[in-house]
């Protein structure tokens, strides 16, 4: 996974080789990896730290595609320090930004996901949290629509696994299972452990009933298989749902957990 510790330890070394040259021949790819490597380890400091520098650069370049990837990590870093009203301002200045295939070519040739539908599902997710459910779901519907017309499965399988949530909130067991079922069939298809995973645990939620011992048992090998790409981030959000499938200690040991990683 690309949040596994090999990874910081590849992006270190080319992270290195790259500050010793002027600031405008610094290698914004590299950076860009290194950023997302922290926000997967939930490390936000760093995530901070390092979109700020994104940020720094692109300003400094009449670069269209460094102007989208920089606002999509500083929009995203802001949405998991719980600083919402900025994320949305990132998130929103890609918006203008004609998405065009040579520019999308560019961005994908060091990002893993489509930066318009990203930041379009960040988007949604920030507006629920705000208070604005109708709005959310817009946005969740519109980034699965984008997904859907660029042909890219990686990029669908986020929009749909970050709509999960956004439904899950409101406690829509049937859209979530039918999001859920899209996101697994998808991510097994291409080998997406990370999706995978995130849509598993999703699918025992909305499939569990009042016996819960085989939504538990499902919950705690596909939160197994999720954490095996070396990810962080959401793993609270996880917790407190396994944590509705137990009961007394175990419950409490799971929301002490997830309390802990605030």
């Amino acid at each position: 996974g690309y949040a596994a510790p090999e990874v910081e330890a590849i992006y270190r070394r080319a992270m290195e080789t790259s500050t010793r040259l002027p600031q405008e021949k610094q290698s914004f790819a590299v950076l860009y990896g290194f950023w997302r490597f922290y926000l997967l380890r939930g490390d936000y400091a760093n995530a901070m730290t390092l979109s700020t520098q994104l940020l720094q650069i692109a300003e400094g370049r009449k670069d269209a595609a460094m102007h989208v990837t920089s606002n999509r990590a500083a929009g995203a870093t802001r949405f998991y320090m719980a600083r919402y009203k900025e994320g949305l301002a990132h998130l929103g200045r890609t918006a203008g930004i004609d998405p065009g295939d040579a520019l999308r070519k560019s961005i994908l040739s060091y990002d893993v996901v489509d930066p318009w539908v990203v930041n379009t599902a960040y988007s949604g997710m920030a507006l629920w949290i705000h208070g604005h459910p109708m709005a959310a779901m817009e946005q969740n519907d519109r980034a699965i629509a984008l997904a859907r017309q660029i042909n890219h499965p990686f990029t669908l399988a986020l929009a749909l696994c970050f709509a999960q949530w956004t439904h899950q909130f409101q406690r829509n067991r049937d859209r979530v299972h039918a999001l859920s079922t899209e996101a697994l069939t998808l991510s097994n298809r291409y080998g997406f452990t990370f999706w995978t995973g995130w849509a598993e645990i999703m699918l025992a939620w909305a499939e569990s009933g009042a016996d819960k011992a085989p939504s538990r048992q499902r919950m705690k090998g596909a939160l197994q298989l999720w954490q095996s790409t070396g990810s962080q981030l959401g793993r609270s959000y996880f917790q407190c749902l396994l944590a509705e499938q137990c009961d007394g200690a175990e419950a409490r040991l799971l929301l002490e957990a997830a309390d802990a990683l605030h």
